[in-house]
């Protein structure tokens, strides 16, 4: 659950663009924003920026295979530790709402969409 005493090593920028294929396996990269949090703030994030990532640049990547990568990003996250929905979606709105404040290009419009925002 979310529980503001239990903290873990949140990335805070978790997307594939940050994630590197070494000969051992995947490598994280990019810890430049990595901070001490609540688990289920970093699950919210990290599936917004797999929501988002076709607006990263580099060559596009299918919104099929983004969508699969973060249904499996959540399913692996909430069988790691109980992940509670409503807090989920509370830090979902949280971040939704920092978006727009991090200049992201292209992302604004839908960040709007996602907030319900006209």
């Amino acid at each position: 659950p979310d529980d503001p005493t239990h903290q873990v090593v949140c990335h805070g920028d978790l997307h594939p663009r940050n994630v590197l294929l070494g000969p051992d396996g995947p490598v994280v990269v990019d810890w430049f924003d990595a901070s001490r949090g609540s688990f289920t703030a970093e699950v919210a994030r990290t599936s917004l920026m797999l929501e988002l990532s076709h607006g990263l640049g580099g060559p596009p990547v299918s919104a099929g295979a983004i969508d699969q990568l973060r249904a499996s990003y959540l399913r692996a996250a909430t069988e790691f530790q109980d992940v509670d929905a409503s807090a989920l979606a509370k830090w979902r709105t949280v971040h939704l709402v920092a978006r727009l404040g991090e200049g992201l290009g292209g992302d604004v419009a839908e960040v709007r969409r996602l907030l319900d925002l006209r």
